[in-house]
């Protein structure tokens, strides 16, 4: 895949800068590739290594970003003590940051709205596993709405908290309200272009297909006609 060569390539010349922080960045943004492509072993490890480099850099930031992204990791594997444990570390790292010494690339993080929507994808992953479903379920439902609500309107952070709400009550067999949340979704496309929020509203089709229900039908089939255009 040409981003993960660049991406690795990027490394290599990070490493020879003997620059923590963007090998920080490198594995981060590796580890997102590997997640993406459902391999949340793979991210997991490339995530781990990472961390280890971010803590190396000195950077709260970084390590917290790093933990969060383990947090989802575990989450998409269904390990839910080591899910909640690197959560809570990411939550630790980030209150203990000073955010105004940040590293560039880490900045997407410092505002509260980000640790709350990461919390939200990190808890809808887990409860895509039957045993966790109603709990995070609802708890992916809870983050993802604190974070909207403290984004700015047609955000594309916003829209990826609007996924994270319609998967959550897809989960919890809300129907209604996931109808309201994908519509959200499928109209800030336009100017967001992210192949990224397409595939993560596809999940939601994936969660509410075998469903009989009519109206959950046709949010799916929206949702897929949406993705194929």
């Amino acid at each position: 895949m040409e981003a993960r060569r660049h991406l690795a390539q990027g490394l290599l010349f990070a490493h020879k800068a003997n620059s923590y922080a963007l090998m920080a960045d490198s594995y981060y943004r590796l580890g997102r590739v590997s997640i993406h492509q459902s391999n949340p072993a793979e991210a997991l490890h490339l995530f781990q290594l990472g961390q280890i480099v971010a803590t190396n850099s000195g950077s709260l930031t970084s390590v917290a970003i790093l933990y969060a992204n383990i947090a989802w990791a575990h989450a998409r594997m269904g390990n839910a003590s080591a899910m909640q444990e690197s959560l809570a570390r990411a939550r630790d790292e980030i209150d203990r940051a000073d955010t105004a010494q940040a590293p560039q690339w880490t900045r997407f993080f410092c505002e509260p709205a980000d640790m709350d929507g990461m919390s939200g994808v990190v808890h809808a992953a887990l409860a895509r596993h039957s045993e966790h479903r109603d709990q995070h379920a609802a708890l992916a439902v809870r983050h993802a709405d604190r974070a909207l609500q403290r984004r700015t309107e047609r955000s594309r952070s916003g829209a990826f908290d609007h996924v994270t709400m319609a998967l959550g009550y897809a989960l919890l067999g809300e129907r209604s309200k996931v109808g309201l949340h994908a519509t959200a979704v499928m109209q800030a496309i336009g100017h967001v272009r992210s192949r990224r929020l397409l595939d993560r509203l596809c999940d939601v089709a994936d969660v509410i297909e075998p469903s009989h229900d009519k109206e959950l039908a046709e949010v799916a089939t929206a949702i897929r006609a949406c993705a194929a255009a």
